[in-house]
């Protein structure tokens, strides 16, 4: 049986708008999770210095996929716990930062649709911001004694002085003295044994 044109064009035509009605009606694919904003910002200097590092995400990331790390210029990690999740955002401390220079922030999410998001970026820390060393010298403890105060408490080896030679000049004035009157006594006695056998 021969269908007339225009009904095979109303079948089409009703087909197309089954089409698209279902296609309206499917419901929207999973979108990844993403990062919409982090503290400090991507590529910033920081006026401040960081205690910790911030991701924003665009929906509530998963706590058990979720981590960041942070390395300092030098690539030694500078985070100082581990990544605590609070609504849509994810955080990690930092232990006090003391090398100026850039810091690199690397991390990864797990989406509730089941796949692992990952992504990097940097800030700079200026030498600006970091406490400067003199602050941290004069907390240092200083010495209790001095060398100088050392050295004057210890005993010295001296010289005898001029008056301590003296002193033992005059102890040796008597025996000198004893010595020349017994000469005179005994001359005294010899002469005077001459006269009387004279």
């Amino acid at each position: 049986m021969h269908v007339p044109r225009p009904t095979a064009l109303r079948v089409l035509a009703a087909a197309a708008l089954i089409g698209a009605a279902g296609l309206l009606a499917a419901p929207p694919a999973s979108a990844h999770n993403v990062v919409v904003s982090t503290a400090p910002a991507a590529d910033s200097t920081v006026t401040t210095l960081p205690t910790s590092v911030v991701l924003t995400f665009e929906e509530a990331p998963l706590p058990g996929g979720t981590a960041i790390v942070v390395r300092d210029p030098e690539g030694t990690s500078v985070t100082s716990g581990a990544t605590v999740i609070s609504g849509d955002t994810a955080t990690v401390p930092l232990v006090a930062l003391t090398v100026p220079g850039t810091y690199g922030v690397s991390y990864r999410s797990a989406s509730d649709d089941g796949h692992t998001i990952t992504g990097s970026f940097a800030f700079v820390v200026p030498e600006s911001v970091l406490p400067s060393p003199s602050a941290s010298a004069s907390g240092s403890p200083t010495p209790s004694a001095t060398p100088s105060t050392a050295s004057s408490t210890s005993p010295l080896p001296t010289a005898p002085t001029s008056s301590t030679a003296d002193a033992s000049a005059m102890s040796a004035w008597p025996l000198v003295l004893g010595g020349l009157a017994v000469v005179v006594i005994v001359g005294i006695v010899v002469v005077l044994l001459r006269r009387r056998s004279a």
